[in-house]
């Protein structure tokens, strides 16, 4: 829900570090990759993509 919110409040997202966006999300994480994994995912399923193909 967090990146819904966040990105649904930006006309244009805008490139942001995957660490930026677990602290801003309060992710319980402890792996980066799964992080990264659930995030590929939750943008896929908003339609934003990633800046860097990822």
């Amino acid at each position: 829900m967090f990146l819904h919110a966040f990105y649904s409040s930006h006309a244009i997202p805008f490139p942001m570090k995957l660490e930026t966006l677990r602290q801003m999300s309060g992710s319980r994480s402890k792996q980066s990759a799964d992080f990264k994994r659930k995030v590929k995912a939750a943008l896929d399923g908003l339609g934003v993509k990633s800046s860097k193909g990822t």
